[in-house]
C-alpha cells in the first residue's frame, strides 16, 4: 500500500540527506593514476562533433572557479534561487578536489535572514551532494549514446565566451531533457537547464563568473589525499566491486534489487557501504544510471522503525499489509519503507515516475525473499 505523502516528508527529506551525502560520495579512499590532459588547443575545435564523451572527459583537466546561481522548484512549486561559488582544482580524473560554498539567496525569491540561514547550513552539510548529483554530467559516454540523443544547436556566446549549445534528449519519455552551454576552450557547462517532457522548466545552473586556472599539465600518480580545503565525505566510504562482496560484510543478506525488467536502460554504477561515525549505523548504497540520470536504492540493516508511531502505519500493519512512505517533487522522487529492521531508501529524479514501481519491487523482495 502506497501512502503518497506520508507524515509530511519534508521532515524525513533531512535523514535522506544526511545518509546520502556520504552514502553516494564519489571520493576516492586510496591512491590512483591520473589521466591528465595537456590541451594544446580548444576543447571543442572549430568544426568538431560535440559528443557524449567529449562532454564527460573534456573538463576533466581544467581547474576553475566560478560563481553560478542555482535555480529550482520546491515541493510548492515556488522559484528557489541561491548563489554559489565553486572551486575546482583539476587532476585529469572525474574526482577532482572541489569546493561549494553558499554566497546568497538571490533577490526575488525567499531572501530573509531566516532563508540566508537555512541555506548556509544546507551547504556547510550537503555541498557534496549538490554538488556531485544535483545537475547535468554525463557518467558514462557509452551508456549516454545508448540512451540518449545529442542535437548541437551551433555556437554561441556566454559570459563573453565561445559556447556550443547542445541539447540532451532521452529516449524514454520519464526522464529530464537537458538544454547545455558548453565552453569552447574548456569544454566547462557554463549553464545547464533541465526539462521535463511537457518542456516545463524545472531546475538551472547559470555560470555568472568563470576563471579558468588552466589545464593540468602533470602526468602520473595523484596522492590519495586532497588539499585541506576541498570539500570531503563526513562518513566513511568503502566501495565493491560487485553486490556480492559488499552482501558478505553484512550478517543478515542485503537485498539485490531485482529491477531489470523495469528499468532495462539503467546499469548499476556504484556498489558501497558507509558508515556513520557518531553512532556506527552502516549503509549499503547502490548506485544506478542509464548515463546520465541515476537512481539509488539505500539499506540500513538495524534501523529504527522511522514509521513506528505512526497511525496509518499502524493501521496498515493491522491488516498484515505493507507500507511505502513517498515523497515527490519536481527534482526529485524518495521512496521510504521499513521491513524486518532494515529501513530501505529508493531515490531518483523527479521525472523518473518508474521508480515508483523500482521501490515497490524492493518492496516485495523484501517481504517474500523473491
Amino acid at each position: 500500500m502506497l501512502l503518497d505523502r506520508q507524515l509530511n516528508m519534508l521532515r524525513r527529506l533531512a535523514g535522506f540527506v544526511r545518509v546520502v551525502v556520504g552514502a553516494v560520495s564519489l571520493s576516492v579512499l586510496c591512491a590512483s593514476f591520473g589521466l591528465a590532459q595537456v590541451q594544446s588547443g580548444p576543447a571543442i575545435p572549430n568544426g568538431s562533433p560535440v559528443t557524449f564523451q567529449l562532454i564527460a572527459q573534456a573538463p576533466q583537466g581544467v581547474s576553475h572557479d566560478s560563481v553560478r546561481i542555482r535555480r529550482f522548484l520546491d515541493h510548492g512549486a515556488q522559484l528557489v534561487q541561491v548563489r554559489e561559488q565553486l572551486r575546482v582544482q583539476a587532476d585529469g580524473t572525474s574526482d577532482p578536489a572541489f569546493k561549494l560554498e553558499f554566497l546568497d539567496v538571490v533577490s526575488g525569491s525567499s531572501s530573509t535572514g531566516t532563508a540566508r540561514t537555512l541555506w548556509s547550513e544546507v551547504y556547510r552539510k550537503h555541498a557534496g551532494l549538490l554538488h556531485l548529483h544535483g545537475g547535468f554530467r554525463v557518467r558514462n559516454a557509452a551508456l549516454a549514446q545508448q540512451n540518449y540523443q545529442l542535437f548541437d544547436f551551433g555556437a554561441g556566446q556566454r559570459l563573453g565566451r565561445a559556447v556550443r549549445r547542445v541539447v540532451v534528449y532521452p529516449n524514454a519519455q520519464d526522464k529530464a531533457i537537458w538544454l547545455v552551454d558548453l565552453d569552447v576552450e574548456t569544454g566547462v557547462a557554463l549553464y545547464c537547464g533541465e526539462y521535463d517532457s511537457r518542456l516545463q522548466l524545472i531546475s538551472e545552473l547559470e555560470t555568472t563568473t568563470f576563471t579558468w586556472n588552466g589545464p593540468v599539465i602533470e602526468l602520473g600518480p595523484r596522492s590519495a589525499g586532497k588539499p585541506a580545503w576541498s570539500w570531503r565525505p563526513k562518513m566513511q566510504v568503502n566501495r565493491f566491486q560487485d553486490f556480492a562482496r559488499a552482501a558478505a560484510q553484512f550478517v543478515t543478506a542485503p537485498v539485490q534489487p531485482a529491477v531489470g525488467a523495469i528499468v532495462g536502460d539503467y546499469s548499476q554504477n556504484l556498489v558501497q557501504i558507509t558508515e556513520d561515525p557518531v553512532n556506527g549505523d552502516r549503509t549499503l548504497v547502490l548506485g544506478y544510471s542509464d548515463g546520465v540520470d541515476e537512481f539509488f536504492v539505500l539499506q540500513t540493516q538495524g534501523s529504527d522503525n522511522p514509521f513506528l508511531n505512526s497511525p496509518a502505519v499502524r493501521n496498515v500493519n493491522a491488516t498484515q499489509a505493507h507500507a511505502i512512505a513517498s515523497y515527490d517533487d519536481a527534482s526529485m522522487r524518495a521512496y521510504i519503507f521499513h521491513e524486518a529492521g532494515t529501513t530501505y531508501w529508493v531515490v531518483g529524479s523527479g521525472s523518473l515516475s518508474r521508480l515508483r514501481d523500482v521501490s515497490m519491487r524492493v518492496c516485495r523482495q523484501a517481504v517474500t525473499g523473491i
